[in-house]
């Protein structure tokens, strides 16, 4: 017989042989019984069922956040009442400077020679007062723009004397009577003389500034564009009894700016500032229902843990 059959009657033989018992416990035998068993493995499976109905039951008495955020943006065209308030804006920065260049011309060109510019009856024709700040002196200005006089310029050589312009008008008239009279008028008129160039000085810084304040805020803008942010969050805590806690926080702001313009309204951008609110609270939300919502929010839980059980 060659050796390649020989070898294949072999692996037959072996292959026909009854396999060797194997010895098993009691408690193996049970385990793998159970484990065999499809009635048992639909129990186990119900059984976990169940227990995860009653975990999501319970997960109602979870406490749960509720955040939300919400940003608005436009633009619109500058028009209407908004775009004639930018144009006036403007012109209050414009026609003033040479006005007040021109009074405090009229001013160094009539510096006194006598009290009469500041007697006030000389303001008597005037339609216009302009009222320098920091002082107490008042310009008077008739129609045409013509400075009329000053009115109580207020240089005082001391607290407890009157007026330089109420000592100039007392010694009116009185020129030539005495030399030392005459020095005295004149060191008052000088005073007089010397309100007046400041007058004139702060006419003209005053004009200066307004034209600075007017090349800022440069032309008419063209559009004008909002942003609205708002955003809250709220914190529920359920209870069994139906009663839920709510707490809430929430923010808002608005901006609006012109397009082109810096974030500045000294530089033209709008003059409506930004505006920043923030609100928290406390609410309590309080079923009216049978057994105070108990019966109603419970019931979920209860069914699952009577199935469970």
């Amino acid at each position: 017989m060659s050796r390649p059959l020989a070898s294949l009657l072999a692996a037959l033989l072996l292959a026909a042989a009854p396999a060797a018992a194997v010895e098993l416990t009691a408690e193996e035998a049970v385990r793998r019984a159970l484990a065999l068993s499809p009635d048992l493995a639909r129990a186990e499976q119900e059984v976990a069922l169940r227990a995860a109905v009653v975990g999501q039951a319970r997960g109602l008495f979870d406490g749960a956040i509720l955040a939300d955020a919400r940003v608005d943006y436009g633009v619109e065209e500058l028009v209407g009442r908004r775009l004639k308030a930018e144009v006036d804006r403007r012109l209050r920065l414009e026609i003033p400077p040479p006005i007040l260049d021109d009074i405090a011309r009229q001013l160094m060109e009539r510096l006194p020679t006598d009290a009469s510019f500041f007697l006030p009856s000389s303001c008597l024709d005037a339609t216009s007062f302009i009222v320098l700040g920091g002082t107490s002196t008042v310009v008077c200005v008739n129609d045409d723009g013509n400075v009329l006089g000053l009115l109580d310029p207020s240089i005082s050589l001391d607290p407890s004397l009157p007026s330089t312009i109420a000592l100039s008008q007392a010694f009116a008239g009185l020129d030539g009577i005495d030399e030392r009279v005459q020095v005295f008028i004149d060191l008052l008129r000088n005073s007089a003389a010397d309100q007046m160039r400041l007058a004139a000085l702060i006419l003209r810084k005053t004009a200066d500034s307004l034209r600075f304040q007017r090349q800022r805020l440069g032309e008419v803008p063209d559009d004008r564009e909002s942003i609205r942010l708002n955003a809250g969050v709220d914190y529920r805590i359920p209870f069994r009894s139906g009663v839920a806690l709510v707490s809430s926080l929430s923010v808002a702001s608005s901006e609006e700016n012109f397009r082109g313009k810096r974030l500045d309204p000294t530089w033209g951008d709008s003059p409506i500032a930004n505006q920043f609110q923030a609100a928290a609270g406390v609410a309590l939300d309080l079923p009216l229902g049978r057994g105070g919502g108990r019966d109603s929010f419970a019931a979920p839980l209860a069914a699952a843990e009577h199935d469970l059980a």
